[in-house]
């Protein structure tokens, strides 16, 4: 199985890696990145868990950096998205992972909150969705700047197909 940290380092490259993600991850925000079997042809049932887990985001003054780096435009906002090839999946088609990640710097609270997604597909086929939010603080508080880590929670749900194993 490949795990969520060598996931995400595909999603955000060889060069970014080291920057964008922690030295350790303390619990994950997707527990692993399933593999389907290879003669399966759809999925007949979800199994739905809930997500309370913990983030780091880092604030530069050229990016977010979370589960992807995320440009800053200037403003409060930012929202990006990224999709990568992880591996093969049945019948020759690709496993893909898309990561969406949205959100709000409130400098004056230094505070980010948004909306966090995290969908998992072999070919058309989905394998798992994580929908969720979060909500992180700045840590320690650095007056006068939103530059810096936060850290907080992320809380949703994970779905995935029961029939991938």
């Amino acid at each position: 199985m490949l795990s969520r940290r060598d996931a995400i380092q595909g999603l955000l490259g060889i060069g970014v890696a080291a920057t964008a993600l922690p030295k350790e991850w303390v619990k994950p925000v997707v527990n692993q990145i399933v593999l389907p079997a290879h003669a399966m042809t759809s999925c007949s049932g979800f199994t739905t868990e809930p997500i309370n887990e913990s983030i780091t985001i880092t604030v530069t003054s050229a990016e977010i950096q979370g589960p992807i780096v995320v440009a800053r435009n200037g403003g409060s906002t930012f929202s990006g998205s990224d999709t990568t090839t992880i591996d093969s999946c049945r019948d020759g088609q690709n496993l893909t992972v898309e990561v969406n990640f949205s959100g709000e710097l409130d400098s004056a609270n230094n505070q980010i909150t948004g909306d966090l997604t995290i969908i998992q597909r072999c070919g058309p086929d989905l394998v798992c969705e994580q929908i969720s939010t979060y909500s992180a603080t700045q840590a320690p508080v650095d007056s006068g700047s939103d530059l810096g880590d936060y850290e907080g929670t992320v809380i949703g749900t994970l779905r995935c197909c029961d029939d991938f194993s």
